[in-house]
Formats: structure tokens, C-alpha cells, sequence
């Protein structure tokens, strides 16, 4: 009977510990469906960022009868967005 008794309390502990367990794999998967989220959010940043970046490439090349008004102008955009580019790669 005693054996009975040491079975019972085993298998309440391992239905503890099994319930334990899911509820952490549920809070897991919700911390990675929202990480996801926002891997995907930065990279939706990114390659507008890149497109801009090549907007700006194409401009500065075309810039070359701006002023040194405008190509500074320009040159501080075009930091500006490498620097938000290099933070999203960062954020990855």
C-alpha cells in the first residue's frame, strides 16, 4: 500500500511539473511570436532604408552640379541613414 502511496505522490509531482512546463512553453512561443514580429518589423526598415539609401546614391551622383550647399546637406541624410541602418543591423 505504501508503494501505492510513493507511485501517487510521484505521478502528482510529474503532473505539476508537466503543467509547469506547458505554461512556460506557451509564454516562450508568445516571446518569440512577438520577437518575431519585430524581426520582421526591422527589416521592413531596413530595406526601405536600403532603397533610400540607393535613392540617395543615385542622387548624389546626379548631385554633381548641386551646390556645396545641397552635397552637404546630402552628405549629413545620407550619415544620418546609414547610421539608422547600422542600428537596425545591430537591433538583429
Amino acid at each position: 500500500m505504501k508503494e501505492l502511496e510513493l507511485l501517487q505522490q510521484r505521478l502528482e509531482q510529474l503532473i505539476r511539473r508537466f503543467t509547469a512546463l506547458q505554461a512556460e512553453k506557451e509564454r516562450m512561443d508568445k516571446a518569440l511570436a512577438r520577437q518575431a514580429e519585430i524581426i520582421s518589423g526591422q527589416q521592413e526598415t531596413i530595406n526601405r532604408l536600403e532603397q533610400e539609401l540607393q535613392l540617395k546614391t543615385v542622387a548624389g551622383s546626379v548631385a554633381g552640379t548641386a551646390s556645396p550647399a545641397e552635397k552637404e546637406q546630402l552628405k549629413q541624410h545620407l550619415d544620418q541613414v546609414i547610421r539608422e541602418i547600422e542600428k537596425n543591423i545591430e537591433l538583429l
